[in-house]
């Protein structure tokens, strides 16, 4: 008998991003942290798409990324677990005039890809909603999706700082970012930091080689946030 085992990724912790509102003022919400276009851009440049290329999108959000991805390569598909989201993504993108976009409601564990399998596949600032074992599994089904050779670029936080400096580590984040972003953001940041799923950097890293996963390339931009380029 075969037993139903599987994390429900709608009842993650932290901000509910299924909330019309929430998704509605997302890109307006995080704007004094990054510019999205800017930061999707930059992402994208790492792993130099090619016009003929596949790309999935886990956690696609409001579409900043997959909408910038689709001038650049054949096929994308949006996925996300947020009806809320993809709603806002679909629209950004027939605003943008951009067709070659699939959007999916679905998430990590329950993403089918219909189609060939895609050359590159991005993640960012999404896996952290799943528990470590599951992001085992994630990662896992990543891997067996993606095309011999292909690339995964993973964006996520993920500590890189010492265990026994957690508290001061804590300390130092919360400190500049109520000085850098607005009190509600920072409240959200703050209560996302203590009920998410975020994990160490030595933990990450040993999932994405025990996958099977080669990391060309690990990038700490702060202690909170980790980037690797990965092959298949």
């Amino acid at each position: 008998m075969e037993y139903r085992w599987l994390y429900d990724e709608r009842s993650a912790p932290g901000v509910n991003y299924s909330n019309p509102e929430v998704a509605e003022k997302y890109d307006q919400t995080h704007s004094s942290l990054y510019d999205p276009i800017q930061q999707a851009c930059a992402t994208l440049e790492k792993i130099a798409l090619a016009k003929d290329d596949i790309l999935v999108d886990f956690g696609a959000g409001t579409g900043t990324l997959a909408i910038e991805a689709a001038r650049r390569c054949k096929k994308v598909y949006a996925v996300d677990i947020s009806p809320a989201m993809l709603s806002q993504a679909k629209g950004k993108a027939e605003r943008s005039g951009i067709g070659n976009i699939e959007f999916v409601e679905a998430g990590f564990l329950t993403y089918e890809h219909i189609g060939d399998n895609p050359d590159v596949i991005v993640s960012l600032a999404a896996l952290h909603h799943l528990p470590d074992f599951w992001k085992a599994v994630a990662l896992k089904r990543i891997f067996d999706l993606l095309k011999p050779d292909g690339k995964f670029l993973l964006g996520d936080s993920a500590y890189s700082f010492p265990l026994s400096e957690y508290q001061s580590a804590y300390n130092s984040n919360m400190s500049k970012m109520k000085a850098q972003v607005s009190e509600r953001l920072f409240e959200q940041i703050r209560t996302d930091s203590s009920s998410e799923f975020m994990t160490f950097t030595w933990i990450l890293e040993g999932i994405l080689d025990r996958v099977g996963f080669t990391i060309e390339k690990a990038d700490y931009p702060t202690e909170w946030f980790a980037h690797y380029i990965c092959t298949k």
